[in-house]
């Protein structure tokens, strides 16, 4: 297979189907996809699977969307820079959103449809081969510093936080990534869909309303006033813009 994409497959599930997994892994192998199992936790060698799959994805079969060893697995791929793909029996809206902002690039619902799954893979690899190329729509001084400035506050790259003359304020990893794309652009209008993408990546049945409860916790914690927003304004029937300039 050359060229394929590696998929690591950690199943957390009490009980899995063998040979339901097993027909998946076949399956996958029709699309390009070098399926590479991960027998448990312990054998979870992300920095060693990045080196070995430049290119690869990490797929995590959970039982349940507060398990740890999912958390712990969405923190590890973020801090090394493997996408990660959450598998559940059941996500709400809510929990999905949550997931996300801890790390998962995308997320399903069992029943999983192969040819979907497949496909995701592929979006996952495609849009991560999009950000890791240069664009001339992001300009390179705001990324490139350690701190931005912008109304009072101040935006530390390196510890992810805010801090103004009255307030220390920690970013989540989905609300540091909102930020910096809308201090990247700041006076353009961005889709809903746009936003999805750069902030935290698109999952399954991506609502609107997740990248709105993303908006409205960055609001919060840069004191917007979201009936009167100074900062993160909507335009209606476009998505949002953000209107004060790095200084």
């Amino acid at each position: 297979m050359n060229g394929a994409t590696s998929v690591w497959w950690l199943d957390q599930r009490p009980g899995c189907d063998v040979q339901d997994r097993q027909a998946m892994l076949d399956y996958l192998r029709n699309f390009n996809l070098a399926p590479r199992p991960v027998h448990d936790l312990a054998s979870l060698d992300l920095p060693m699977m990045r080196r070995a799959g430049l290119d690869g994805v990490l797929l995590l079969f959970a039982f349940d969307a507060d398990q740890p060893e999912l958390h712990y697995c969405l923190r590890q791929a973020r801090q090394h820079g493997l996408p990660a793909i959450a598998l559940l029996p059941a996500v709400s809206a809510i929990e999905r959103a949550d997931l996300l902002e801890r790390g998962a690039d995308d997320c399903m619902s069992e029943p999983i449809e192969r040819r979907e799954l497949a496909a995701r893979i592929h979006a996952l690899r495609r849009r991560r081969v999009i950000q890791q190329q240069p664009s001339q729509h992001r300009p390179d001084r705001p990324l490139a510093a350690d701190n931005i400035r912008f109304g009072h506050w101040q935006l530390d790259t390196r510890r992810q936080s805010l801090s103004s003359p009255e307030a220390d304020v920690v970013l989540s990893n989905a609300e540091y990534r909102l930020l910096l794309t809308f201090l990247n652009q700041p006076h353009q209008v961005f889709t809903r869909d746009r936003l999805m993408d750069e902030a935290r990546g698109r999952g399954v049945d991506a609502f609107e309303r997740s990248i709105d409860l993303l908006v409205s916790r960055l609001r919060h914690k840069l004191g917007d006033d979201p009936r009167q927003p100074a900062l993160i304004q909507t335009v209606r029937g476009k998505g949002y813009l953000f209107a004060a300039a790095p200084a």
